[in-house]
């Protein structure tokens, strides 16, 4: 008899079709419970890379092919476990019927070891290994393009040259107070200086304004200064040989009342002084140490202690 709890598969699947080994997985879970849903990771930036090459739906419908039995649902990634594994169980806790629980499947080096929520979790013994990374290689060397369009779809990423993304970065300071200003996005615990891509046809300085503009509202601002460029290792790109390049601008306020736009959630006074940089995110821990610089150059005495 079939167990009656939820079976849940979290996985990737980025290749062109399912191999033995994912095959084994589903197998395994489908012939297991009444009911299966496959969870698939898709990364922080929707953007394909080596890591990524195929979108959720291309990915839900290579699954559907040979399962069409199973649910398949998209889940984003976290910088922090705890996070994504809180979401992760709120989306099967949707999913359950009453007095319903459910066990989380996974292969070797998946998700298992990351996991820190409240389902149970069963790490299947590999019979076969295959790299996902080694298909990807192998369809990136192919000339003969009869395969689906999940096969053209990763000739094209693996293919691609390694791009930097040009960005703008600010640290809005309150001198009166020795404050700065930063930002907060919704699913994310850690602070960040305000920002977002540069834009196409307007210099840095240009993009800057426009993004203060609509992330943080109409307040009064004053000596708008490039301090610095640098480049950035942002965790949504990692692996993809792909890097932002920032220029970093201080600018003084003056006044009015910030209002989150964009994708902020909150927009939050700090004091550079007692400023802790584990509330900070890693990648903006290197414009954190220029404003520090920058703003005891200024007043030449060592004003901001990072802790």
């Amino acid at each position: 008899m079939k167990n009656q709890n939820l079976g849940v598969i979290v996985a990737r699947f980025q290749v062109p079709k399912l191999h033995e080994g994912h095959k084994y997985l589903l197998d395994f879970v489908t012939k297991k419970h009444f009911k299966t849903v496959v969870i698939l990771g898709v990364p922080i930036r929707e953007e394909a890379d080596f890591k990524n090459p195929l979108p959720f739906e291309a990915r839900r419908q290579m699954v559907l092919e040979e399962y069409p039995e199973v649910v398949v649902l998209p889940l984003k990634d976290n910088r922090s476990d705890t996070i994504w594994s809180i979401e992760l169980d709120n989306l099967i806790s949707q999913l359950l019927l009453p007095g319903q629980t459910a066990i989380l499947y996974g292969g070797e080096n998946s998700f298992t070891e990351s996991y820190e929520g409240k389902f149970k979790t069963v790490k299947i013994p590999q019979i076969t290994y295959i790299s996902g990374t080694e298909i990807r290689n192998q369809i990136r060397k192919e000339t003969d393009f009869n395969y689906s369009f999940r096969c053209g779809i990763i000739w094209k990423t693996t293919n691609s040259h390694p791009r930097v993304i040009p960005a703008v970065d600010i640290g809005i300071v309150n001198f009166e107070n020795d404050q700065v200003l930063l930002a907060r996005k919704y699913e994310e615990a850690q602070y960040r200086f305000v920002g977002g891509y540069a834009i196409p046809g307007l210099t840095y300085k240009q993009s800057a304004v426009k993004v203060l503009h609509k992330k943080v509202g109409n307040i009064d601002y004053f000596n708008l200064k490039l301090v610095g460029d640098f480049v950035i290792d942002d965790l949504g790109l990692k692996n993809s040989g792909n890097f932002i390049t920032t220029s970093f601008f201080i600018v003084e306020y003056k006044s009015g009342l910030p209002d989150p736009g964009g994708n902020y959630y909150e927009l939050k006074w700090f004091d550079i002084k007692e400023f802790e940089l584990k509330n900070l995110i890693q990648e903006h821990h290197i414009l954190f140490a220029q404003l520090a610089s920058e703003l005891a150059t200024r007043k030449e005495t060592g004003i901001c202690g990072i802790k």
